[in-house]
């Protein structure tokens, strides 16, 4: 997947090789994430394209600093 715009994915277009690969990937990234946070449905939403997801994530300042 690549980064389309803040916060939305893309999947290779269809007629790439990495297609199969990048769609499963991020087929087990949305089976992971339901599994950590219990979300109603799937994680991502599509909308022109783009996988937008439904959730936010926040680092807590400890883990983002790497402070003790």
């Amino acid at each position: 997947m690549t980064l389309a715009a803040k916060g939305e994915w893309r999947n290779p277009p269809g007629s790439s090789p990495d297609y199969d690969r990048v769609s499963k990937a991020f087929q087990r990234l949305q089976t992971l994430l339901r599994s950590l946070v219990p979300l109603p449905g799937k994680p991502f939403q599509k909308s022109a394209g783009a996988f937008v997801p439904i959730f936010q994530v926040r680092i807590h300042a400890k883990l983002r600093d790497n402070s003790s």
